[in-house]
């Protein structure tokens, strides 16, 4: 559409399906997403896309966990011109979070978040009732709403660091730790693109990502719109 002003950005990957009842590796995992990009406004993205160089209102990493399947999102928006740096600077804090692991002082405050939000979330009976058929139903964590507090209280910093590798990426060669023996890692980079046709060049220019490739969506959409996705071989 030739009237974008500003570019939609998803970069997403599959993961592993998660292991039954492993709450252990489950909140190492949702406790570095949470310090890398959780729904707050100290996360490392929110404060290296947004506060540091105001290329965004706000970037989010999400986990969707499933007991037969996984993905990891990011999602941010950002103006056609900054395209390039916005994704450029995110890959890079997926690198520098996969190398060098979180800081104890970063898992310290985000471990008393997930217990004061736990707690909270379980005032009402019908929250306490969806999370035990997620957690149990979903992901086979049984044990999940009487040990939530207990384990998230254990969860070292090597506990954490070490989950790392088994969910993020950072460019097209690099893969996943498997969660188990039995995982095999066929997670890739994808980046998808909604923006004015300009950005295309800077999207070229972007070291790590697999080719990008233009899609139309005007026959289901009654109008041209532009997709740029990457395409792996």
């Amino acid at each position: 559409n030739e009237r974008l002003v500003q570019a939609e950005i998803r970069l997403a990957y599959n993961l592993f399906p998660f292991p039954k009842n492993d709450l252990h590796t489950l909140f190492a995992i949702e406790l570095a997403n949470f310090i890398l990009g959780g729904p707050v406004m100290d996360s490392r993205l929110f404060i290296n896309l947004r506060e540091k160089r105001g290329l965004t209102y706000g970037t989010f990493s999400y986990l969707h966990l499933e007991k037969k399947y996984g993905f990891f999102e990011i999602s941010g928006s950002t103006n056609n011109s900054s395209v390039k740096e916005l994704l450029e600077q995110t890959l890079l804090n997926l690198k520098k979070i996969k190398q060098e692991g979180v800081l104890l002082k970063e898992l310290n405050k985000t471990k008393q978040v997930f217990k004061n939000r736990f707690l909270y979330s379980i005032e009402k009976p019908e929250n306490q009732l969806y999370k035990i058929l997620y957690y149990k139903e979903y992901l086979g964590a049984n044990q999940y709403m009487d040990n939530y507090l207990k384990t998230i209280d254990r969860m070292s910093l090597e506990d954490v660091n070490s989950s790392i590798d088994k969910f993020i990426l950072f460019n097209n060669t690099d893969r996943l730790t498997p969660l188990s023996s039995n995982s095999v890692s066929n997670s890739f980079l994808q980046v998808v693109v909604y923006a004015h046709p300009s950005v295309l060049p800077q999207l070229e220019q972007i070291k790590g990502l697999p080719p990008i490739k233009a899609i139309s969506f005007k026959d289901y959409f009654k109008e041209e719109l532009n997709f740029y996705k990457t395409q792996n071989k």
